[in-house]
């Protein structure tokens, strides 16, 4: 509901700026996010990352607002007018701040819990393989097992379980890892040590 408040005001002045002051760069800009939008609507889910590559243009046109109020600040000094772009750029600030805040910071109960066995393996200085065992009712949406880029330095590395003799080959390579089993579907969550014949 908060999101409602906070963008709603956003796109109403950002559609009355390009209404009031259109420019060539606004037409193609909201070509662009137009084109891009008819794309991601032939996907079966949509999902809000998907319009992470509109990011700029809508940032474009959120300036845009910011230019006309400065505009009519420049023609129309008056303190009212002050009062209300002051509010306004205020606004701007917050939202873009609270939005910041918002992504800097991982939601929900996947990725603190993520974020929390990662940290208490990394606080054990040794090195570790997890083995990550979904159930048949796992949320796809809900991936743990992916890994820095250079997997081999890494402290914790991620695995999906392939099963107890696919694993032999990862298991005989991280031989000088702690080796750990992890159950995401289990209530509750479970990370325990891996038990294998090859081991």
């Amino acid at each position: 509901m908060l999101v409602f408040f906070l963008f709603v005001p956003l796109l109403i002045l950002t559609v009355i700026s390009i209404v009031i002051y259109p420019s060539r760069k606004t037409r193609i800009a909201l070509g662009i996010l137009g084109v891009l939008s008819l794309g991601v609507l032939l996907e079966t889910t949509v999902f809000a990352h998907y319009y992470a590559p509109a990011t700029a243009l809508l940032l474009f046109l959120i300036l845009g607002v910011l230019r006309l109020i400065i505009r009519v600040l420049i023609r129309y000094g008056s303190a009212l007018d002050f009062a209300v772009a002051a509010g306004v750029i205020l606004l701007l600030i917050a939202i873009g701040a609270k939005t910041v805040k918002r992504v800097s910071q991982p939601r929900g109960p996947f990725p603190a819990d993520r974020y929390q066995i990662l940290d208490m393996l990394q606080k054990t200085r040794m090195r570790h393989l997890v083995i990550v065992r979904y159930s048949a009712e796992h949320n796809v949406n809900e991936e743990w097992v992916y890994n820095q880029a250079n997997i081999d330095q890494s402290a914790v590395v991620w695995a999906r379980d392939v099963g107890e003799a696919s694993n032999r080959e990862l298991l005989d390579y991280y031989r000088d890892r702690q080796i750990w089993l992890f159950e995401p579907d289990a209530h509750p969550r479970q990370l325990k040590k891996y038990n294998s014949r090859w081991q």
